[in-house]
């Protein structure tokens, strides 16, 4: 009888701590697996930092001076690795970005191109035509795209006089291209886009005096 007691209270003894023990384990095989999960996200963490911080984007920089209103050709032109910066979100990216655009500014060697630094040739407005017009002056303040009046010296009808005397035969011209100037320095060959009527007038004004455009 004794002995039936003493395997009863045994066993009493050792069924709680069977399942203890197997808590136990599972309790140690899950946090082993939590710290390997928690590892590994520290490392994929600090490999995105290490790699944020060395990200770099190619930029467009001008490989000699580039004069205001030239034309930017494919050799004027290089790409540039610089460190990721979004100060240079509005920088050109490729060539094909800045390439058969006009500088409207002068711009340096070595310098990004970005933003409105350069202009896309613009289209000549409905119902006018572009013709070439030698003007008076100094035309490196003209940049391609630009929109001027034109007048005259060689005087023109009554209606076209404005309130300062001066011959305006031309309110609204657009400049389609860089301006050349003339051998002797004094005049600068422009093709402007004007109304067929206004660019008929400009050749024969040209002829019989001096043009002159007036910035808008």
């Amino acid at each position: 009888m004794a002995n039936l007691l003493h395997i009863r209270n045994r066993r009493r003894r050792t069924g709680p701590s069977r399942v203890t023990l197997r808590r136990r384990r599972i309790l140690l095989g899950l946090r082993r697996v939590l710290i390997a999960l928690m590892v590994g996200l520290c490392v994929l963490f600090g490999l995105q930092a290490v790699l944020s911080s060395h990200q770099t984007q190619d930029i467009v920089v001008a490989v000699h001076a580039l004069k205001a209103g030239a034309r930017i050709r494919a050799a004027d032109i290089t790409t540039r690795q610089i460190p990721a910066d979004g100060a240079w979100f509005h920088a050109a990216r490729s060539s094909a970005d800045v390439v058969g655009l006009y500088a409207q500014i002068d711009i340096e060697a070595g310098q990004p191109i970005v933003g409105t630094m350069a202009r896309a040739p613009p289209l000549a407005p409905k119902g006018t035509t572009v013709i070439r017009v030698q003007l008076a002056g100094d035309p490196s303040r003209m940049h391609v795209g630009d929109t001027v009046s034109l007048a005259s010296t060689a005087g023109c009808d009554a209606t076209q006089v404005n309130g300062d005397g001066i011959c305006v035969i031309a309110e609204l011209a657009v400049v389609m291209g860089p301006a050349v100037e003339s051998s002797d320095g004094t005049r600068a060959s422009v093709p402007l886009a004007l109304s067929p009527r206004n660019a008929t007038q400009a050749l024969a004004a040209q002829e019989a005096g001096w043009l002159m455009a007036v910035a808008r």
